[in-house]
């Protein structure tokens, strides 16, 4: 961001401005997240996600609940939710977008992964320099 501010003398403004960023493994486990209750709206959506593939042979992307709007997206190896607050007026194509290069970022940085190996300190640390970058 500075480097952009001094070589544009424009801030620079953050596209999205999540109350939440979570990773899961393949197996719907959180890996990372920012807070604990967004773990478990996390969880709840993954849960919720789960049942719906099952029992509809689809995949679920976005839940409304509690004034938030919960976006998830899979990559080959991961998956990702962002929360965003209905209040904020974000367009959820955009929120969708932006979780959706995370997990891109991820898959490219973390090549361990094709190996099924995970490394969560690693994961977390690039979801934390990303998102506070970026998103």
């Amino acid at each position: 961001m500075k480097f952009y501010s001094k070589l544009t003398g424009k801030p620079l403004t953050k596209r999205i401005s999540p109350k939440a960023i979570t990773i899961f493994d393949q197996g719907d486990i959180p890996l990372t997240s920012s807070s604990n209750e967004d773990i478990l709206q996390g969880g709840l959506f993954a849960a919720i996600n789960s049942f719906v593939k099952e029992s509809f042979h689809s995949e679920l992307n976005q839940l409304k609940m509690s004034g938030n709007v919960i976006i998830l997206k899979r990559s080959k190896h991961l998956m990702g939710s962002i929360v965003i607050s209905d209040q904020d007026n974000i367009d959820p194509k955009e929120a969708e977008e932006g979780i959706n290069e995370l997990l891109c970022h991820l898959e490219h940085m973390c090549p361990e992964l094709a190996r099924e190996q995970l490394d969560s300190g690693k994961i977390e640390y690039l979801v934390e320099q990303y998102a506070s970058n970026i998103l």
